[in-house]
């Protein structure tokens, strides 16, 4: 049985833990934004077909920011919670920064466009990410703590996904 004060600092190490991880996930989303707003500066054969999509894409989720913005103010839903949404927003993203250059290589046969060292890079953090997760886990033996939080443990597997399917469309 735990004493008060290892309780105490325990449940603070989690409470800063899940604020951090949301924390980074606010932060992926704004940089994977302005990643993905860079297809409006590229002057090269830009299909208008994918500018559209893309312009959906960025209204929708700016359209729901605000949305949720409003009711976090009318206190209604915490601030916590409301910058905790930035991390479902974060693997939706992924799922649409991808999927496309999936299709693409797949359709053309060729990864001749895309670095792969990005993809071993982003193959590396996802694994170092679960491996984190699993010794919080073990650590603090409460193996709640590594499937409940989704959105870490989802963008972990998405990503890991994704890159294996990259290399894989890379090297053979």
């Amino acid at each position: 049985r735990l004493s008060t004060s290892t309780t105490w600092i325990t449940l603070t190490v989690l409470l800063t833990f899940s604020c951090l991880i949301s924390v980074f996930s606010f932060h992926a989303l704004i940089i994977t934004g302005f990643n993905d707003s860079t297809v409006f500066c590229v002057t090269r054969g830009v299909d208008r077909d994918q500018v559209r999509f893309c312009l959906f894409i960025l209204t929708a989720f700016v359209c729901a920011m605000v949305i949720m913005f409003i009711v976090a103010s009318s206190c209604c839903m915490t601030w916590f919670r409301y910058v905790s949404l930035f991390s479902y927003v974060k693997l939706a993203v992924t799922v649409f920064k991808y999927s496309p250059q999936v299709y693409m290589n797949f359709k053309k046969k060729s990864t001749e466009a895309v670095s792969i060292y990005q993809f071993l890079l982003d193959l590396t953090g996802g694994a170092l990410s679960l491996i984190q997760m699993g010794m919080i886990a073990y650590n603090y033996d409460d193996w709640k703590t590594f499937l409940g939080d989704f959105t870490k443990f989802g963008l972990a597997v998405l990503s890991i996904l994704y890159d294996l399917i990259f290399i894989t469309q890379h090297y053979i």
